[in-house]
């Protein structure tokens, strides 16, 4: 896999606890501002609105770069990187 392609997929992995609201009100992980902090009504809600910006530039990071760079697909050495 190229580099260039980790940070989308790290962002999407990342994701996966704020859409199913696993993650409570904290000062390190999620969309945190003094609004989000206050209370779970908000919290929740502007979490799965930023995941939701977040995963679509995820995907289309991803695509921009298998479109900019067809050959990594069929790179020797790709297959072993999975």
């Amino acid at each position: 896999m190229g580099s260039s392609l980790f940070p989308p997929i790290l962002i999407i992995l990342v994701s996966v606890p704020l859409i199913f609201e696993w993650i409570p009100r904290n000062g390190l992980y999620g969309f945190r501002t003094p609004r989000t902090l206050e209370s779970d009504a908000v919290w929740y809600p502007a979490n799965k609105k930023a995941v939701d910006c977040m995963l679509r530039w995820s995907v289309e990071q991803g695509l921009s770069h298998r479109a900019a760079n067809p050959e990594d697909l069929f790179a020797p050495g790709t297959m072993q990187d999975l």
